[in-house]
């Protein structure tokens, strides 16, 4: 399921956004931006209690790679935004000492804002000429 979700739901997002844009009469010479939202997790694993979570990250990772050079020929850019930890309701069911350990890895000592991501997102979208990347936005997480 995790897999289904994470890496076929962004093949098929990329594939028909990337057709629609394709057909796009407005402009010849710049068609749109892609933007997956993946996880820090698809390039430096979590835990092993989370593989499952991490490989369809890191798939979903690489599929920006491959889908940025097969769509740079129709001038539509392929980017994602590789979040750390976030302040959720679900990552609030965590254990406190989980939260805290993981909390002491990152450099600004804390967890990101949801809107703080959107924000992220947001500068992503109005980057000219970024093309392939994935950007860690994880406050420092080491």
């Amino acid at each position: 399921m995790v897999h289904n979700t994470n890496t076929t739901g962004a093949f098929l997002v990329v594939k028909y956004a990337g057709l629609l844009m394709q057909n796009n009469p407005l402009r010849e010479d710049f068609r749109g931006k892609i933007l997956l939202v993946t996880s820090t997790n698809g390039i430096n694993s979590q835990d092993p209690v989370s593989a499952h979570y991490d490989s369809s990250k890191s798939a979903a990772n690489m599929l920006v790679r491959t889908s940025a050079e097969h769509l740079s020929e129709i001038q539509v850019c392929v980017n994602a935004l590789a979040p750390g930890w976030i302040n959720t309701e679900l990552n609030a069911t965590l254990p406190p000492d989980v939260r805290e350990k993981e909390s002491s890895k990152i450099w600004m000592k804390r967890w990101a804002e949801p809107s703080e991501m959107a924000r992220c997102a947001l500068h992503l979208l109005t980057m000219p000429y970024l093309m392939g990347q994935v950007v860690m936005a994880d406050g420092g997480y080491r």
